[in-house]
């Protein structure tokens, strides 16, 4: 298990056999957290190797829309090319914004699906 703490966010890594677990926990998110810890979650990816990522976020408030897409749209499709996310909110009421990214960024080619049930996601997730 490692973590990397900034002053915006705190991320522990739990390197599963077969996926990578990164939960996310911070105060507020914005564009500039956003970017940090996707930016942070893609190196350790490149560490461990793995091709399936399991995100856990725990972020007491949430991004806006406009900031949550000029991140996606911006972001290096290649740092996530050919990984599996299941991306899964402990905040019930950021499922609308989350839903709203995923379908973003599977348009742009990720392949990335929102939970509200963190069963469901390693289910998704671990699925052939």
């Amino acid at each position: 298990m490692s973590q990397a703490k900034t002053h915006q966010f705190v991320i522990q890594f739990e390197s599963e056999p077969e996926y990578l677990r990164a939960e996310v926990s911070a105060e507020h998110d914005s564009y500039d957290v956003t970017v940090s810890y996707w930016n942070r979650i893609a190196e350790e990816l490149r560490n461990t190797g793995h091709r399936k990522l399991l995100i856990v976020e725990m972020i007491e408030n949430n991004i806006e829309i406009r900031d949550a897409f000029r991140a996606i749209r911006e972001r290096d499709r290649s740092s996530f090319e050919g990984v599996k996310i299941a991306f899964f909110d402990m905040k019930k009421d950021h499922v609308p914004i989350n839903s709203f990214g995923a379908a973003a960024a599977a348009h742009l080619g990720y392949e990335i699906e929102v939970f509200s049930n963190i069963h469901a996601a390693k289910d998704w997730l671990l699925a052939l």
